[in-house]
């Protein structure tokens, strides 16, 4: 219930920012978060097919991943939460901890990859299958996955070595997702720096 009422907030959250900042009250266009807003310059007359646009790629997004946790056998109900959870870059779980969803490595890759997908640019995807995609729009995607592996060989090289590598990802990536859930076994705590880096992916995301 927390993760499906989260995805339905996502969704509304998206759809919100656009009736809000689009309104003619404001006089602001939300051009950043809308596609062929560049082309057109008139928001108000694409609002509802930016709407349609949004609830696409939501849905469409939510069920890459949720295919993506299915393949790697991830249990059906613990996929559905995950998948949920993921798009809106919340943190609930089904069970306990998140060992008991995510118990190799395949698994935990994807899962990594379903979180990296809910933090780049709304866009990227339909703009990419759509042949749209201008590298000038998307550099804060750039600079996201450098940070991604700035982060991801620190950790592993000088830190907290004794760690998994597939986990450092995982840890990194929850991070600058906001979601904060993942696998941590070191007695070395981390807890500012990861702070640091969930400051920075919300930083990002907003």
């Amino acid at each position: 219930w927390r993760s499906s009422s989260q995805w339905i907030g996502g969704l509304f959250f998206l759809i919100f920012i656009l009736a809000t900042l689009g309104t003619k009250t404001l006089r602001i266009k939300p051009v950043y978060l809308l596609n062929e807003a560049y082309e057109t310059g008139n928001f108000y007359n694409n609002f509802f097919s930016n709407i349609f646009k949004i609830v696409f790629i939501y849905f469409v997004t939510t069920l890459v991943i949720l295919l993506l946790y299915i393949f790697c056998k991830i249990r059906f109900f613990d996929a559905f939460n995950l998948a949920f959870t993921t798009i809106s870059a919340g943190g609930f779980l089904s069970r306990e901890n998140l060992s008991l969803i995510i118990i190799n490595n395949l698994q935990t890759l994807i899962f990594g990859i379903g979180l990296l997908l809910s933090i780049l640019n709304f866009y990227l995807f339909y703009k990419l299958i759509f042949n749209k995609f201008k590298i000038t729009e998307h550099y804060e995607d750039f600079y996201l996955i450098f940070f991604i592996f700035l982060f991801v060989f620190i950790f592993y090289f000088f830190l907290i070595n004794e760690e998994s590598f597939l986990n450092i990802f995982l840890i990194v990536v929850s991070c600058l997702s906001t979601s904060g859930i993942g696998f941590y076994y070191s007695n070395i705590d981390l807890s500012l720096l990861l702070l640091l880096i969930t400051i920075i992916g919300g930083s990002a995301i907003s």
